[in-house]
C-alpha cells in the first residue's frame, strides 16, 4: 500500500451498504464515478483506494469470493459497485467505523507499481489423475524447491493480498505442503487451492483447515461414479466424496469458515447432471458449484463441447440456479448462450494480470499468467522479484497488452481479452477451427 501522502481526498461513503453474502457488502457510487479499467487503453487498476477510519485497508483488487469469505478488508472496485468488507468483519451499517474513498495520483500509474497484490504459485507440475479435459500426456515433476519458496515468501508474502497455489498439479502430492502451510500462515495471507480430492485424508484436511486457506475448490465434474471417473482417468469416486467428507468435518472441528466448492468443466456428457451435481454439494455441507465450459483442445473430439447443444445448455443452467438458490447455495456458471453466429470476437477487456497479479513456476520462471508458458519474463533463482516486476520487460507488457501490437503477440487473441460467448473460437483451440466453420455452415445450410 502506498504511503498516505500520495492520496487524495474522494468521497465519504454513508450507509446504508447493501449486504451481499457471507462478509460481503456493497456501495454503490456516485454516477461518473466508473472504474478507469472501463475505459479502453487505461491501466486495470482501478484508482480508488478504501479507508477504514482514516487508515487504508489492505485487500485491493481482491476477488469477490475472498470478500465473501475472509473479508478481513478485502475490497474491489469495478463499474459503479464497490464491494468491501470491514477489517474486523462486523457489519459496516453498524459498527460505527468512518469509511471513506481516496484516489491514487497520476503517478500511481507510472514507472514502478510497487508488488503485485495476487500472486499464483505453482508448486508442481505433478498430478495423479490424467484428466481427458487437461493436457495431453501424464506430467511428473519437478516440485518447488522449498529455498526458492522461502525466497518468494520473504519477498512477497508482506505485500500480497491474495495467493493462489494451484492449476499445475495436484498440491496434496507434495511432501512440503505441511512446511507450505506453516509460511503462507505465518505471513497471514488468505490462498485458494485446488484438488482433485484424491488424496484429502483426515489428517491433510486438518492441515489445509487449520491454515490461512480461504477457498478450496475440488474438482468434480459429475455426481454420477462412471461418468466422473471416465473424465478423470485414475480417480475414484467414492475415495473423493469421502476425501470432501473429511474436509468438511476438519471445517467443523477446527472452526474456520473457510469456502468449499466442487468445480465442474461443463461438457455433452456432463450438462444435464448439473442440478444432481448441486444436491450432491449440498447434502455433504459444500457451498456451492463453479462451472467453465470445456475448452476443447487439440487433442480432443469437438463433439464433446456445449457449443452445439446450446438451447439445451441455457435450460440446465437456468434451472441448476434455481434449484441452487433453494438450497441456500450458489452455482456459478459461464452465461447463457445466444447464437452460433458473431465469430468476430467482442474487445472485453477482462485480463488485469500485468497490472496486479503474477505466475510463478516451480523451476522460478515467471511469467504474466498461466497462458502464457512461452513468455518468461524473468527466474527468482537469479534476480529479486521487484527487479523482474519493475523490469524492462514486464514495462513493455503493462504498456502494450491491450493494445494491437502487445510484446507478447499471444495477448492480441487472448480468451482473458477477447471473450464472446457467441464465437467458437471461445470454445475451441484453432486447430478445430476449420472443422468447425464447416459445420457452422452445415448447420445454417440445413435451418434456411
Amino acid at each position: 500500500m502506498r504511503d498516505v501522502d500520495k492520496l487524495t481526498f474522494y468521497l465519504e461513503m454513508t450507509p446504508p451498504f447493501r449486504h451481499v453474502r457471507g462478509h460481503g457488502f456493497e456501495y454503490m457510487l456516485p454516477e461518473g464515478m466508473e472504474d478507469v479499467s472501463n475505459i479502453p487503453g487505461q491501466s486495470m487498476r482501478s484508482p480508488l483506494i478504501l479507508c477504514e477510519n482514516g487508515i487504508p485497508l489492505p485487500g485491493r483488487h481482491a476477488q469477490n469470493i475472498c470478500i465473501w469469505y475472509s473479508g478481513g478488508g478485502h475490497y474491489n472496485h469495478w463499474g459503479q459497485a464497490l464491494y468491501f468488507s470491514a477489517s474486523d468483519n462486523s457489519d459496516p451499517n453498524t459498527n460505527s467505523k468512518h469509511y471513506t474513498l481516496m484516489r491514487t495520483q497520476k503517478d500511481e500509474f507510472e514507472e514502478n507499481i510497487s508488488f503485485p497484490q495476487r500472486v499464483h504459485i505453482v508448486l508442481s507440475h505433478s498430478c495423479n489423475l490424467w484428466c481427458r479435459i487437461c493436457r495431453e500426456k501424464y506430467f511428473t515433476g519437478p516440485f518447488m524447491e522449498m529455498s526458492l519458496f522461502d525466497k518468494i515468501a520473504e519477498e512477497m508474502f508482506p505485500h500480497v493480498t491474495e495467493l493462489r497455489l494451484d492449476s499445475g498439479g495436484e498440491i496434496l502430492l507434495n511432501r512440503n505442503l505441511p512446511t507450505i502451510l506453516h509460511k503462507v500462515t505465518e505471513y497471514a495471507v488468505p490462498f485458494f487451492t485446488s484438488s482433485n480430492g484424491m488424496l484429502l485424508t483426515p489428517e491433510k484436511s486438518r492441515q489445509l483447515a487449520e491454515s490461512s486457506l480461504h477457498h478450496i475448490q475440488i474438482s468434480l465434474d459429475s455426481p454420477i461414479k462412471e461418468t466422473l471417473e471416465w473424465i478423470r482417468r485414475g480417480a475414484n469416486f467414492e475415495r473423493i466424496i469421502q476425501g470432501v467428507k473429511h474436509l468438511v468435518q476438519a471445517r467443523r472441528d477446527v472452526g474456520r469458515p473457510f469456502l468449499i466448492t466442487f468445480h465442474a468443466a461443463v461438457m455433452r456428457e456432463t450438462v444435464r447432471q448439473l442440478p444432481a451435481l448441486v444436491r450432491l454439494a449440498h447434502s455433504l455441507g459444500v457451498e456451492g458449484v463453479t462451472a467453465c465450459h470445456l475448452y476443447t483442445h487439440a487433442c480432443m473430439d469437438i463433439n464433446s463441447s456445449c457449443f452445439w447443444n446450446q438451447t439445451e445448455y441455457n435450460d440446465m443452467l437456468a434451472e441448476t440456479i434455481n434449484l441452487a438458490k433453494s438450497l441456500d447455495g450458489f452455482f456459478y456458471g459461464p452465461q447463457p448462450f445466444s447464437s452460433h453466429d458473431a465469430a468476430t470476437d467482442a474487445e472485453a477487456g477482462l485480463c488485469d494480470y500485468p497490472e496486479y497479479g503474477t505466475y510463478i513456476n516451480p523451476d522460478g520462471t515467471v511469467l504474466p499468467c498461466c497462458v502464457a508458458p512461452r513468455k518468461t519474463l524473468g527466474n527468482m533463482n537469479e534476480q529479486s522479484f521487484a527487479s523482474i516486476w519493475n523490469g524492462g520487460a514486464y514495462r513493455q507488457l503493462r504498456a502494450t497488452y491491450r493494445t494491437e501490437a502487445p510484446s507478447f503477440p499471444h495477448c492480441k487473441n487472448c480468451l482473458a481479452r477477447k471473450d464472446n460467448s457467441r464465437s467458437y473460437t471461445s470454445y475451441f483451440a484453432p486447430e478445430h477451427w476449420p472443422a468447425v466453420r464447416q459445420r457452422i455452415a452445415t448447420i445454417k445450410e440445413a435451418t434456411q
